[in-house]
């Protein structure tokens, strides 16, 4: 029997490329360039299979719950595993500032995607050795080190992921290549949460730590097989420190009265990303009497167990289930968008806190806390989208990329102070800290009001 050749192969890949991405054939190479045109098929499913493998990794070393989870398990001070959502979040923006001109100055900028998914993987794999060979705060501390590390990589990808996008797939199928990834991944998480909630392992700290590796090893496939993408050199000139014109960009922004105040509503939102690993300490019962994994694995409960499989299979059918209703509303007011998604933020929070005050046993119930960071997660899809889609609509292509600097540079200064949550858990126990995220997140319903959608 022949083999098949080259060219049918290559036939064949532009035949689903079609079929996936475009029903119109002439609109497929319109702004990208010539020579990235043939290469196009080729290009699309590599982007699908790289961001694929990366979300799924983003999904196994999430900080909200699964290296929550583990931290608490372990017995670290609350304040340490406070520390994790402010360091992934605030490391993958700040940096922004410093290493764009890098980047800039880069001609084929896939190398510097390659780099960030490389060392992510290597702290992810490190993640598994410090749960295994440390314990309670030691561990803890490697882990938030190498957390910075991963973070700080991931920088790296985002500035040069739209650059590397833009140049190899056409604006008529992008949205389809990283629609079909986010899709693949998040059946990929609820295959995580049904493991867990099922309970198919019995080792569940073990399962978690595998993950963790598997994570790492899907970074580093995702880093080989974006390395195969054809990307055509591009542009290095123009590329500015956003140090250099902050001022100005401040200036701008204190004659932007609108401004001010989307950037104040996503400061007070920013309590939905705070509040899950808060959320997940009032819910389980810290193992610091354990001094080995191997204790921990055989006294831990099965129902709790279930419930952490229940919070990750709640998280991802939130962001399934709200992504394209927020979608269509956006479209119509994306300040409405803001203010019903604070709302339903504030009425889990709100919930959550009469619960703990007056039914406290009904935490210890496998479904009461997964609903509730159900409620949470319908919000903060819609707060990510809602304020992503509100910044353009009231900028313009003159001043967006300096408002979008600016405002995640405000943002991420914010969720570095968010570490102060954790010594007001320790001081003040971990049920006044959801009241001020309870607080912020009726704060900025309310603000969001005075938000006005553009022309």
């Amino acid at each position: 029997m022949s083999q098949p050749s080259s060219s049918d192969s290559s036939s064949s890949l532009e035949k689903a490329y079609l079929a996936i991405a475009s029903d119109d054939e002439g609109r497929l190479c319109d702004d990208i360039p010539d020579a990235a045109c043939d290469q196009q098929p080729q290009n699309f499913f590599l982007h699908v299979l790289s961001l694929t493998l990366t979300k799924l990794a983003d999904a196994f070393v999430d900080p909200k719950l699964i290296l929550s989870w583990l931290l608490t398990q372990i017995g670290a001070a609350s304040g340490l595993v406070a520390l994790l959502v402010p360091i992934r979040e605030a490391g993958a923006l700040l940096p922004q500032l410093f290493i764009a001109r890098w980047v800039r100055q880069r001609a084929v900028r896939k190398w510097v995607w390659i780099i960030g998914s490389v060392f992510q993987g290597i702290a992810a794999i490190g993640m598994v050795l410090s749960f295994s060979l440390l314990s309670g705060n030691l561990a803890a501390w490697s882990v938030l080190i190498l957390l910075t590390i991963l973070a700080v990589s991931r920088s790296l990808c985002s500035l040069s992921y739209k650059d590397v996008l833009g140049k190899t797939v056409s604006s008529s199928s992008r949205g389809s290549a990283t629609g079909l990834a986010s899709s693949i991944a998040a059946t990929g998480t609820l295959l995580l949460a049904f493991i867990l909630t099922a309970k198919l392992f019995s080792d569940i700290y073990l399962t978690l730590l595998f993950c963790l590796g598997i994570a790492g090893l899907f970074w580093l496939f995702g880093a080989l097989s974006f390395s195969f993408i054809v990307e055509t050199p591009g542009t290095t000139e123009g590329g500015k420190n956003a140090l250099e014109d902050f001022k100005v960009h401040l200036k701008k922004i204190s004659e932007q009265s609108m401004l001010q105040r989307f950037i104040i509503v996503r400061a007070l939102f920013t309590a939905t990303a705070f509040a899950p690993p808060f959320m997940l300490m009032l819910g389980q019962h810290k193992l610091s009497d354990y001094a080995t994994i191997s204790e921990i694995i055989n006294d831990v409960s099965w129902s709790g167990i279930s419930q952490l499989g229940l919070l990750i299979f709640a998280s991802a059918s939130a962001s399934l289930l709200s992504s394209y209703t927020w979608g269509r509303l956006a479209d119509q007011s994306s300040q409405s968008v803001l203010t019903y998604s604070g709302l339903i933020s504030s009425v889990s929070l709100v919930s959550l806190i009469i619960i703990s005050l007056v039914f406290p046993q009904l935490l210890q119930n496998l479904f009461v806390l997964p609903l509730l960071l159900f409620g949470l997660m319908i919000g903060y899809q819609g707060i990510r989208l809602g304020r992503s889609i509100h910044l353009v609509n009231i900028t313009d292509d003159d001043n967006r990329a300096h408002f979008t600097a600016i405002s995640n540079t405000a943002i991420g200064f914010v969720l570095i102070s968010g570490s102060s949550f954790g010594l007001i858990a320790h001081w003040m126990g971990t049920l006044w800290v959801v009241g001020i995220f309870a607080s912020m997140c009726i704060l900025g319903t309310w603000y969001s009001l005075k938000l006005k959608d553009s022309e």
